[in-house]
């Protein structure tokens, strides 16, 4: 999978000419694999962002999802949500 992603960040990245401007995209790729980072595809999809911000930090271009990062998110979560009253 470390191949897979970085041969994907790889071909994101590379400059491209449009006219007389070279362009470069540096992509922040996350990570979740089914079923370990979630088992619905809303959860997956929760667990990849939250790895997609963790690349973003280093600019190292991807990370994968950790359990670490899921108490993180799990955190986050209860506290956007709307208390009852």
């Amino acid at each position: 999978m470390t191949r897979l992603a970085g041969s994907l960040f790889d071909a994101v990245s590379a400059p491209f000419q449009i006219g007389a401007l070279c362009l470069v995209v540096r992509p922040s790729i996350g990570i979740a694999m089914w079923p370990a980072d979630g088992a619905t595809p809303e959860g997956l999809l929760a667990n990849a962002d939250a790895a997609m911000y963790r690349a973003k930090r280093p600019q190292s271009g991807y990370a994968f999802f950790d359990q670490t990062q899921r108490r993180q998110t799990d955190m986050s979560f209860s506290l956007h949500q709307p208390r009852n009253r």
